[in-house]
């Protein structure tokens, strides 16, 4: 089988998901210019060669499940989904609070890995979703959504943490929407560079960011660690960042690959130059020096 029967597949399968979907704000999709491609390619057999930096098609869904929670999924499909590779989905909810969504997304991870038999499987999850009942109550919980999050979790902490991670690419726009989410629930502050190779990088509470680590290496990574860990005492912490924010430091426009120059430099102002090398293994230089 081959990339175009996947996409073809893929169309299908969104095709149906809109016959059941039609209000508006249901089903929305990132870029709507991805399904006009992917067209493209399943009528025409060279498309696919022009096309091979085609971005993954990615969208969101809002459910209703059985106890009346409003959920949305944020779905990213690979390139060969269904025939290999699954979906990424990521479950998003205002009314759960961190440990409880971070838990359901646990038990989803859980449900694809599983049942998941290369063939078209959105709807499945789709119906999983909404025959879950969810408890938007702050007690009693679930001991099973709680303890799978909460184990290695310190009651208290007067600790600071910033932690330095590394991945081999991020690409993904539903993991990068993830973590700017995740990091904005848990109160952190710092910045992901998207690309080859991607950089995130968090500080705030220890409790907090070990909470974050722990739910962003759950996702799928080619490759991605934990390069260091920087801690102080709460009292004599001091933030270099003042949000968590996505970077833009590409090599040219639309390109993949990140300007280590421009990123250097930024580090620099944020008065953390000095881990350049240590998570790059080479010496930062300014790109305009």
């Amino acid at each position: 089988m081959s990339c175009k029967d996947c996409f073809k597949m893929q169309l299908d399968e969104i095709t149906v998901l809109r016959s059941m979907f039609r209000e508006p704000e249901e089903l929305t999709f990132d870029n709507v210019e991805n399904l006009s491609e992917l067209e493209a390619i399943v009528e025409n057999e060279t498309a696919l060669l022009e096309n091979t930096s085609l971005e993954s098609v990615s969208f969101s869904l809002k459910l209703k499940n059985e106890t009346n929670c409003t959920l949305v999924l944020n779905v990213e499909l690979p390139s060969t989904y269904p025939l290999c590779q699954p979906p990424v989905v990521v479950i998003r909810c205002s009314s759960l609070d961190c440990h409880k969504l971070d838990a359901l997304n646990a038990q989803l991870h859980q449900y694809i890995s599983s049942r998941f038999a290369q063939a078209p499987f959105l709807y499945d999850i789709a119906q999983w979703i909404c025959e879950t009942k969810i408890s938007t109550d702050e007690a009693p919980v679930d001991e099973e959504l709680v303890v799978s999050t909460t184990n290695e979790q310190p009651e208290e902490s007067n600790v600071f943490c910033r932690y330095w991670i590394y991945s081999h690419h991020i690409y993904n726009k539903v993991k990068r929407r993830g973590m700017l989410e995740l990091a904005k629930q848990l109160d952190l502050t710092g910045f992901c560079l998207p690309g080859k190779p991607g950089v995130v990088c968090v500080e705030g509470d220890q409790r907090d960011c070990i909470q974050f680590w722990k739910q962003v290496r759950k996702w799928t990574w080619k490759k991605i660690s934990l390069k260091h860990v920087e801690e102080e005492d709460s009292n004599l912490f001091v933030r270099k960042f003042g949000t968590f924010e996505e970077l833009n430091f590409a090599t040219q426009p639309g390109s993949r690959h990140m300007d280590f120059g421009l990123l250097y430099k930024f580090m620099v102002d944020h008065g953390c130059g000095d881990m350049f090398n240590f998570c790059f293994g080479m010496q930062g230089r300014d790109s305009n020096s």
